[in-house]
């Protein structure tokens, strides 16, 4: 169906799309999607005319958010080795100013802790704290970046990377059973509460942790991965050694098989590593 309606692209669609790039900014996006009025789950959709039919929320100027910014792939947003286009359309997500938030929820966004939220730190965005929600994904036909401003997202090339890793993250997490869910990942942020623990977590920054689930759902078997970036071995596993072990009477009772953590760095691990495991966000 897309395919047999694809129009040829006007030359000031190219033109517009090489200022623009994942990561970057526009203003005044729009924020519509559909629902369903008499099972609302968001304010906006009670406002719908037709309560049991799937009716279209499209929200007015004054409450749409100030900016939006793009989450498609560069090469996908570009497609610039391409002589015929297949991907007419591309993603926004909202960005709104959580200046209000308490500190300690900003430090949580800003070490990348949270999956959905991301703190901007563009020129444009220095006064208050601007941050692109990626718990909805707007799709706009690239004809809508004709004559608009780009603005940088992003202070650096790094952050702008970071961006969208965890944009990819986001349609890429795991599946994991939920007994994996609840004591692997649950308990990890219940033992790094701990002002101590968290201090001495932060000490050893930067590392990723990586988490690889065989087995069955009903008898998982869990391997923990610590990369380690110019970070002792010793002081991950003192850290994360009784963490691990702290977990081993709930896991015998879940079914769980626990491997022993491995620790290493690029050269220690192998593609098929990285292949079978999933990041492991890091608490707070």
């Amino acid at each position: 169906m897309i395919d047999d309606n694809l129009l040829p692209w006007p030359q000031a669609v190219d033109r517009a799309l090489t200022s623009f790039r994942c990561g970057t900014v526009i203003e005044s996006p729009p924020l519509a999607y559909h629902a369903v009025g008499r099972y609302a789950l968001w304010s906006a959709s009670t406002q719908v005319e037709g309560l049991d039919e799937l009716e279209l929320v499209d929200l007015a100027d004054p409450d749409r958010p100030p900016f939006g910014i793009i989450t498609t792939e560069t090469c996908d947003l570009i497609e610039e080795d391409r002589d015929h286009k297949l991907r007419p359309w591309f993603q926004v997500s909202p960005v709104i100013d959580l200046a209000h938030l308490d500190d300690q929820v900003k430090s949580s966004i800003e070490n990348l802790r949270s999956t959905y939220l991301c703190r901007l730190t563009g020129p444009r965005f220095a006064d208050g704290f601007y941050v692109a929600d990626l718990r909805i994904s707007i799709p706009l036909e690239k004809s809508a970046l004709v004559g608009r401003v780009a603005i940088i997202g992003f202070a650096s090339a790094e952050e702008e990377r970071a961006f969208a890793i965890q944009v990819g993250e986001m349609s890429t997490r795991p599946v994991w059973p939920n007994s994996v869910q609840q004591i692997i990942v649950g308990e990890l942020k219940q033992y790094f509460r701990k002002k101590s623990r968290r201090t001495a977590l932060r000490a050893l920054m930067p590392l990723e942790l990586r988490l690889a689930v065989t087995g069955s759902d009903s008898a998982p078997i869990v391997a923990l991965l610590v990369y380690l970036d110019r970070t002792e071995e010793a002081d991950a596993r003192l850290l994360f050694e009784p963490y691990w072990k702290s977990l081993e009477v709930s896991a015998v009772a879940a079914g769980l098989t626990l491997m022993p953590i491995r620790y290493g760095d690029d050269m220690s691990f192998s593609s098929g590593d990285l292949r079978s495991s999933s990041t492991l966000r890091l608490p707070s």
